[in-house]
């Protein structure tokens, strides 16, 4: 069976039953570690009403403004990030197939800001496409080198997509990292030509 031949034929990715279980899982665990979170806060503002003299003859009155001023904070930032993150995922998934990509590997040398580094190559003898950023709505920097053995893709990788591991498992969002296009393209660039000259004759040899 080839690879297009495993592509669910679905109008729209989110209508393929293991994709939508993998998106649902991922936003009930996001959202259950939200849930955790508040409860944790309101149980922190009790302590800290309740004991206040205590914590402060103890010494302790760093902790709570620690917990409040940055675990708090980061806390709701990065679940509530999630949360909006798998919604685009979402929006992505019921506007679009699945397509089959021949691969995607985590670049060697680029980093980005808003999660793995990654490039795509459509089928197998091509060139590797520009350098992308690809997250895990969970866990942000998280990569599965399984991706390189073949993926699914849904959108368009430029303006926002969705990859996945075929059969719709390990969702990640892909979309352009718009503070480093520039390098990355430049990082690209740099990978063909020397993609070329190992080609070469003569070339890469000791």
């Amino acid at each position: 069976m080839t690879p297009d031949a495993q592509i669910p034929p679905d109008q729209r990715a989110f209508d393929h039953a293991p994709t939508r279980q993998a998106w649902r899982r991922a936003r009930l665990r996001v959202a259950g570690g939200l849930v955790v979170l508040i409860m944790v806060t309101l149980v922190a503002f009790g302590l800290v009403g309740t004991y206040e003299t205590q914590i402060r003859l103890a010494g302790a009155g760093l902790l709570p403004a620690l917990f409040f001023g940055i675990v708090l904070p980061a806390g709701l930032y990065a679940y509530i990030g999630s949360l909006r993150r798998l919604g685009r995922m979402r929006k992505v998934l019921q506007s679009n197939p699945w397509k089959f990509r021949a691969a995607a590997r985590k670049h060697p040398h680029a980093r980005e800001a808003k999660g793995v580094a990654v490039q795509l190559k459509a089928k197998e003898g091509e060139e590797w496409g520009q350098v992308m950023a690809a997250r895990n709505p969970l866990r942000w920097y998280r990569w599965d080198p399984a991706m390189e053995q073949g993926i699914w893709l849904a959108g368009v990788a430029t303006t926002g997509a969705v990859i996945a591991l075929p059969g719709g498992r390990g969702l990640m969002t892909l979309e352009r990292d718009y503070w480093g296009s520039a390098s990355g393209r430049r990082r690209s660039e740099h990978d063909r030509s020397r993609d070329r000259l190992s080609k070469e004759p003569g070339r890469g040899r000791a």
